[in-house]
């Protein structure tokens, strides 16, 4: 992908088929134990019926066979680049963008449970979401434990382009692609190591 800014350290490209290994699990659950395969096709339906998302058809059915990982450096003000904190980086090609976004908000938002004493009809939101260059990108509220020197990470994603971009760490590297979709630049693919 041409998004992947110059200051990536460490990535790698691929094509895997989500559809594909999709269709072979649920073929060996099925052929391994049909009471098992048809448990797990039950509870698929379920959910696709209580939440108006078929989870093949429109979440996994809308993911392409493009995929790439990688690390890219947060610089920070008056900082030491540490190679220790790069932010991870997963982008995973999409077939329709726009349903593939309204199927997982779909689907997060059906999840999003009410705790215990919650007023009914009331709305989690486990996600924030803010505008960054005019795409949204959703960061999960809760920060979770276990980032570099005991730091915490956020865990963001958004859809952009035709790409599903995820990241863990301090969110530097989704905004680094999204800045560079929105205005294409130098990229890593134009280092004198990587050519």
């Amino acid at each position: 992908p041409a998004f992947l800014p110059q200051d990536a350290v460490q990535f790698s490209t691929g094509r895997f088929s989500l559809k594909g290994m999709w269709d072979a699990v649920m073929d060996i659950l099925k052929e391994s134990s049909p009471m098992m395969g048809m448990m797990a096709q039950n509870a698929i339906d379920q959910f696709s019926k209580q939440n108006g998302v078929d989870i093949r058809k429109d979440l996994i059915g809308n993911v392409g066979d493009e995929v790439l990982g990688a690390n890219l450096l947060v610089r920070e003000a008056g900082k030491a680049v540490d190679l220790s904190s790069a932010d991870q980086l997963f982008a995973f090609s999409l077939a329709d963008a726009k349903s593939f976004d309204t199927a997982l908000d779909t689907a997060i938002r059906s999840m999003a449970r009410l705790p215990e004493g919650a007023e009914p009809g009331a709305a989690v939101e486990m996600f924030e979401t803010l505008d960054y260059l005019g795409s949204p990108i959703h960061a999960l509220k809760q920060p979770i434990p276990g980032g570099p020197a005991g730091g915490e990470q956020r865990i963001q994603y958004a859809v952009a382009d035709r790409w599903l971009l995820v990241s863990l760490g301090k969110g530097g590297a989704l905004a680094a692609v999204l800045a560079a979709l929105a205005k294409p630049g130098k990229t890593v693919w134009e280092r004198a190591e990587v050519k």
